[in-house]
């Protein structure tokens, strides 16, 4: 059996039943500590250490940042957020067309830095090789594509290493019979 929670004032049942009149859901129930929380951590910008701390709960550091973890984790808090807030945890993630706009903007000159000053020559010039380096990534010199992936292993010699077995025999004389 179901149990629901009644609301005092309203006398209306209060879960995350679906509103038959609108086709809406009802907003998921959680306690008001945990809707505090759910502000904070969206007016904080996703910490949850800092929300908890806001939000009322009792401890210290470990204890705040245990409980924005589990928060975080909640469906119900985190539906409740979507619903309230419109928070989604994807925007924060930068996709690779915003990577490369980015780096673009950059060596164009059209990023300015935390004071406003226009971007120097070597940060433009490092935006160019990573830009080169993202979008030329498994291309060979001649305008071949590589394979294997997109990585390359190259070997470097080793100083102090023993010798190859060649190379002692080529040592040794027993490369050659000239006599």
């Amino acid at each position: 059996m179901r149990r629901r929670w009644i609301r005092k004032s309203s006398g209306k049942a209060v879960g995350s039943v679906p509103d038959k009149e609108k086709g809406k859901t009802a907003l998921p129930i959680i306690t008001d500590k945990q809707k505090l929380w759910a502000k904070y951590f969206v007016d904080t910008g996703g910490n949850g250490t800092k929300a908890a701390e806001l939000a009322g709960y009792k401890g210290n550091e470990g204890t705040w940042a245990t409980t924005g973890s589990e928060n975080r984790r909640n469906p119900k808090i985190l539906e409740y957020m979507r619903q309230v807030y419109g928070w989604d945890e994807a925007p924060d993630i930068a996709d690779g067309k915003e990577v490369l706009r980015f780096y673009t903007r950059v060596m164009r000159g059209e990023e300015k830095d935390a004071f406003g000053l226009d971007v120097g020559m070597a940060d433009r010039i490092k935006a160019a090789n990573a830009l080169d380096k993202i979008v030329n990534a498994g291309k060979r010199a001649d305008g071949t594509t590589a394979t294997g992936g997109g990585f390359q292993l190259t070997i470097q010699p080793v100083y102090g290493a023993p010798p190859d077995e060649d190379d002692d025999a080529d040592e040794e004389g027993g490369g050659s019979n000239d006599g």
